[in-house]
Parts: structure tokens; C-alpha cells; sequence
């Protein structure tokens, strides 16, 4: 499916980069590609995510060049998944690749394997063969403010949201939000556990909602800027009751078939992909972290 990604004007200077059919995909729970971003500021632009291949970077570069003539002067890569940071060979070498080291250390051990991974998974033909790895030139563990001319933007660590390499966009003044995979889209999508840790990302979460002001615009990682309340504390709400039932399931001395069947988060079970990423992934992972077991 051909996918064209379009600039939401979020405040003079930001905008979101979010597939033209995210209006009716994020509602239905339907899984939307990566979203992006692009920050101008009077000594450059940001870039957040490079994207997936090189028909999808280009659509950056080319919305870039539509909104400034300014240059490009950092890219941000806020996860270690291909989607978000395949594209930065792309980019002019004169931009600065910003990254977690996690992230970079997955890109540098794991780059081939990851790469198969996603041939796999989208197929042979949507160009990810074609993709050189080009990992960070400056690497962020913890909170850092970049000046970008006239404009504060905030790049912080929370802790694992999806990943060990997670880092979220903020603009303080313009009060937007940008979340990575830590929240991939509006309510009825739920988190992707692929690495499990529920137990980390759950206070990782409290503490993002403890920081930002009510009325912050979340730019998620796939899906069209939303709302706290229709992201944040929906996925907040899902890992407290992920949490709580499994953990009564093991207390009950349930195995793990037993555990996937009673955990049902039945609430949640709007989100298209439910089947696969809570009974195949997210319960198993919750019920083995519970168990010590990973």
C-alpha cells in the first residue's frame, strides 16, 4: 500500500509528518506507519525520524524543502527500529544524527538482523534491501535541550517507555509532545511489548504524565497528534490492568496457557491487532517477567 506522508501544522515552525490515512485508521484501531516531525528554528530545521526506506525519507526531505530553505541540522531517531532511522543515509551529511546510545549499540550489533527481520515482515519489495546503516553522531542518555534559533526544544529520558532506546521530543513553550513507540497511537491501540518489561514502562508512563501540562498535544509514534487522555492514560490504564491480571493469574499458580486465557483485558480488546499483541506477546512477556522467568 502506497503510503504518503503529510505535514500537520501543530504551532508556527512544528509539524507533525502523519500518513494521509490516519484519520480513519487511528480511530478504527487500525496500525498506522511511522509518524515524524519537523521542527524549524532560525539556525535549521529538525528532523524526527528518517523513516523506513528511501521513498518514505524522501517524502521528508521533500516536505522539508517545501516549509524552509534552511538547512537540516540534526535528525532524531527516537527508537532502534528500522522504520524510524533507515532513511538517515539519506539525510545530508552535513546533518547531525541524534540517537540513545541503546539505539546505537542495536544498530551496530544488530543492524543485518534487524534489517532481515523487516524484509520479512513488509516484504521484499518496498526497498529496505537497499538501506546503509547510519547510526548516531551524538548520543543522548539523558535530558538535553538543543537551540535551534529562537526556538527550545527538549529531547528527554524517561526510562523504557517500548525500549532501552527510547527518547521523546518536547517543546516546552509550544507545550507538543513527541512519544516514539512508547505510544504508538490513540486509543484503541494498546502498547507493543516486543521486548516485554511491562513492569518498567508502566512507571515510565506515570512519570511522562506527571511531567507534562494536561492540555500537551502527543505526536505518537504511529498515529495523528492526540490528546493525554486518549493516548497517555489509555495505555497507562492498559499495563495497570496487563499488571493486575496476570499477576493474580500467577498468584493462582495459573501456567501461562491458563494466564492467557483469564487475562483477557477485555476492555481493550478494540484494537485490531489485540489477538497478536496482547494474548501472543504482551501477556507472555508479563507473565514471565511476573514469574522471574525474563
Amino acid at each position: 500500500m502506497e503510503i504518503t506522508l503529510t505535514p500537520r501544522k501543530l504551532a508556527e515552525g512544528v509539524y507533525a509528518l502523519v500518513s494521509s490515512t490516519a484519520d480513519t485508521n487511528n480511530p478504527a484501531g487500525i496500525p498506522e506507519a511511522t509518524t515524524g516531525g519537523i521542527i524549524l528554528g532560525d539556525k535549521g530545521v529538525l528532523v524526527i525520524e528518517s523513516m523506513l526506506n528511501t521513498k518514505l525519507a524522501n517524502q521528508v526531505l521533500d516536505q522539508v524543502s517545501r516549509l524552509t530553505d534552511k538547512p537540516i541540522r540534526y535528525v532524531v531517531n527516537t527508537v532502534y527500529h528500522g522504520d524510524h532511522y533507515y532513511g538517515n543515509f539519506l539525510f545530508p551529511s552535513s546533518a547531525t544524527i541524534i540517537m540513545h546510545s541503546e539505539s546505537k549499540r542495536y544498530i551496530d550489533q544488530k543492524f543485518e538482523q534487524d534489517r532481515k527481520f523487516m524484509i520479512n515482515l513488509m516484504g521484499s519489495d518496498v526497498g529496505i534491501q537497499d538501506v546503509r546503516p547510519r547510526a548516531g553522531d551524538i548520543l543522548v542518555d539523558h535530558d538535553t535541550t538543543i537551540d535551534l534559533g529562537g526556538r527550545t526544544v527538549e529531547l528527554k529520558v524517561f526510562g523504557l517507555g517500548q525500549t532501552k532506546g527510547d527518547l521523546f521530543v518536547w517543546l516546552p513553550k509550544e507545550k507538543i509532545f513527541f512519544t516514539s513507540n512508547a505510544i504508538l497511537a490513540e486509543k484503541p491501540a494498546i502498547p507493543w511489548l516486543l521486548e516485554g518489561n511491562h513492569d518498567l514502562a508502566l512507571p515510565t508512563m506515570r512519570k511522562i504524565k506527571a511531567f507534562l501540562p494536561a492540555d500537551t498535544v502527543i505526536v505518537p509514534g504511529h498515529g495523528r497528534p492526540t490528546t493525554i487522555e486518549a493516548s497517555l492514560d489509555y495505555f497507562i490504564a492498559y499495563l495497570e490492568t496487563l499488571d493486575r491480571e496476570v499477576r493474580a493469574a500467577v498468584a493462582n499458580g495459573l501456567s501461562l496457557e491458563e494466564t492467557v486465557k483469564v487475562a483477557t483485558a477485555e476492555v481493550f480488546s478494540g484494537y485490531t491487532l489485540y489477538p497478536w499483541t496482547h494474548k501472543q506477546m504482551n501477556v507472555p512477556h508479563a507473565y514471565r517477567r511476573v514469574r522471574g522467568l525474563e
